[in-house]
């Protein structure tokens, strides 16, 4: 609780909390004790998805699916990123070479082909 009600003071400006277990509701309690800093969920597996996009009316939660830590990073950088224009460039430039691997990938698996013969 002291963690999420003295997170804005302590100069956090959102939180990534994990769900799973024993702590499945952490993200959900966090976000009613540490409003109105954002709060993203990440379930550490699909049984903990409910309880991170469950939460409550006036307890809001950024949710990402089960093991997406790194989705979960990326947004927290989106978020930040909003009044930061030098970590708005770095996402871009992560995004654009993102976009050109995946490109590169689909151009080489074009041009091995599909062997149609095998089942």
């Amino acid at each position: 609780m002291t963690y999420g009600q003295t997170a804005a003071e302590r100069g956090l400006s959102l939180i990534i909390a994990g769900a799973g277990g024993k702590s499945a509701d952490l993200p959900t309690m966090l976000a009613s004790v540490a409003f109105p800093l954002p709060v993203i969920g990440v379930p550490v597996d699909e049984a903990a998805l409910g309880s991170v996009i469950g939460n409550p009316t006036g307890a809001p939660i950024l949710a990402v699916d089960a093991g997406k830590a790194y989705n979960a990073g990326l947004a927290a950088a989106q978020i930040l990123g909003a009044d930061d224009p030098e970590l708005q460039q770095r996402l871009t430039e992560a995004h654009a070479a993102q976009a050109a691997a995946v490109a590169a990938e689909s151009l080489q698996l074009h041009d091995e082909g599909v062997d149609l013969s095998k089942p």
